[in-house]
């Protein structure tokens, strides 16, 4: 019987679902649970990634020990969240938390330079102080470090 796996990460656990199709019927299971907690260092809020990494991989092993035969995977996770690669394919850091302050105040900003109309006529997407549009432009105007190094941009999922 072919097993779908969904890593789900929220804002405070994380989980491993199986899901089944028998007889038309969906069956889920909850394979793994593991805590997700943030991590603040200075004034940053940071998602503890790596740790998130090492439980989505221990709740896969164990699925496996289960003995799933798995037809495909996906991962749910933050919409607005993201790390920065380098050119060489590397990490540059944990990535940060949306509930990191440092985009307080930031879509005001950013729309006395955009309309905020035409900005939601083309996304489509709620004005929400966390999301990625905001968090973008306030690594910009902090001269972000991270920001200057990066070579692309990977949403937590990827």
């Amino acid at each position: 019987m072919s097993t779908y796996l969904a890593a789900d990460f929220g804002g405070g656990s994380g989980r491993i679902m199986a899901g089944t199709l028998t007889e038309g019927k969906l069956k889920l299971e909850e394979v793994y649970r593991f805590a997700n907690r943030q991590i603040k260092l200075g004034n940053c809020v940071y998602w503890d990634f790596l740790s998130l990494f090492e439980e989505m991989k221990n709740g896969l092993r164990v699925a496996a020990r289960k003995g799933y035969e798995v037809k495909s995977m996906a991962i749910d996770t933050w919409g607005v969240d993201f790390g920065l690669i380098d050119k060489d394919g590397k990490l540059l850091g944990n990535p940060v938390c949306y509930r990191d302050s440092r985009t307080d105040g930031i879509p005001e900003r950013v729309f006395k330079q955009i309309d905020q109309t035409v900005h939601y006529a083309e996304t489509g997407i709620q004005v929400m102080p966390i999301n990625t549009l905001f968090q973008l432009y306030s690594m910009k105007q902090n001269d972000d470090v991270q920001l200057r190094g990066a070579d692309k941009l990977l949403f937590m999922p990827d």
